[in-house]
């Protein structure tokens, strides 16, 4: 795991192509290799294959986009390539964007690369709080270095936020069918990166930033608390009052780090602002109206402090990273957040139990990730 640690900080801090290159692809077979981590376990060894096949595929391709990418500006250094892409020839500029966002939706696991983490299951606990808090979040590292050069294709952003915004569906009904809490928990990690990569599309890079470290955090506490839930109630963990805790927490962190307290909203982060606070007041007001008594106020207290901590942490991020040079078209904003919303009240009506889903759709969920021999 140190060794693994090591190389993920390596390709974030260093300016070399080579060194990127070589330590990006290391660090996801050695992922795949924690995923595998159990030798007797034929499942376990089929995931992992499966998780190498994928990384060394996508991992190819923006190993070769790089490459030509050096060659044509005659550089090394991963600044010079940043700053100089506008030299680029459209139809490389656009293969060398293209390869950047495959790497990164393949290491986040959104659809429809998300297969090898909902099967990932297989890795010890430790090991699932480890990936899930950590490396499955270098691909949004990676868009947010490589921004500046995404930005040179619009298109390329509308392609971001429109499959950020299907893997943020597609997560969540998945973790609203699966019976296992891993399984479920994993589900949720799909949707949030999905979440992440829409906002780095819509051009918020300090709120992507700052929703990366908050899901890591209250991820990993989450799934270093599943064997307890699992105890208590194993098909019906959801219900627990640490569960919901965990979960509120998640979705409270993921409404504030777009709310930029230290300046005005933009027309960058207007969007993605009322999108997440809906969802984070919707999860909270569940949280606490399904409680009584001390818990009821051990919850309050729990968002109160939260409320201060995800402000102060995005007003700092804020000043590092600045938001888009251009936002997207209004209309496509709204489209975004009219499919959100229309989801959340779908998915509200599912836990409700008011509607039904419908049988194909449930088996599909219920399967996904599975492995097939």
């Amino acid at each position: 795991m140190v060794t693994t640690f090591t190389a993920a900080i390596i390709f974030l801090l260093t300016d070399n192509i080579l060194v990127l290159a070589s330590t990006w692809v290391a660090s996801g077979l050695m992922l795949a290799g924690m995923i595998g981590h159990v030798d007797t376990w034929p499942e376990a060894q089929q995931v992992a294959r499966k998780a190498r096949k994928t990384f060394l595929t996508t991992d190819w391709i923006f190993v070769c986009g790089l490459t030509m990418a050096a060659l044509r500006l005659k550089t090394l250094a991963i600044s010079d390539i940043v700053t100089r892409a506008g030299e680029l020839p459209t139809p490389m500029l656009a293969g060398l964007v293209a390869t950047v966002i495959v790497a990164a939706l393949a290491r986040c696991a959104v659809p429809p690369f998300s297969g090898w983490l909902l099967a990932s299951v297989t890795a010890p606990t430790p090991v699932s709080a480890m990936m899930h808090a950590g490396l499955v979040n270098a691909g949004g590292f990676l868009l947010i270095r490589m921004s500046p050069v995404i930005e040179l294709l619009p298109a390329a952003r509308l392609a971001m936020v429109l499959l950020g915004l299907f893997g943020a569906i597609v997560g969540a009904a998945i973790m609203i069918v699966r019976p296992d809490v891993k399984r479920a928990l994993a589900a949720s990690t799909v949707s949030q990166m999905g979440f992440m990569v829409m906002t780095c599309g819509l051009g918020a890079y300090a709120a992507a930033l700052w929703h990366i470290l908050a899901h890591g955090l209250f991820k990993a506490w989450l799934f270093l608390g599943a064997g307890q839930v699992v105890r208590r109630q194993p098909l019906k963990a959801a219900e627990g009052f640490g569960f919901k805790a965990g979960f509120a927490i998640g979705a409270t962190g993921i409404g504030l780090t777009l709310v930029d307290i230290v300046s005005p909203l933009d027309r960058t982060s207007l969007i993605p602002t009322a999108l997440t606070l809906v969802a984070a007041i919707i999860a909270m007001l569940s949280a606490i109206g399904d409680n009584s008594g001390r818990q009821r106020w051990v919850m309050a207290a729990l968002i109160s402090g939260l409320v201060v901590i995800h402000s102060t942490g995005l007003g700092f991020v804020s000043r590092l990273l600045p938001s888009a040079q251009s936002p997207l078209p209004m209309t496509l904003q709204m489209f975004v957040a009219a499919i959100f919303l229309g989801s959340l009240v779908v998915q509200n009506r599912l836990f409700a139990r008011r509607w039904q889903m419908p049988r194909w759709i449930y088996v599909r969920l219920l399967s996904a990730g599975a492995m097939t021999r």
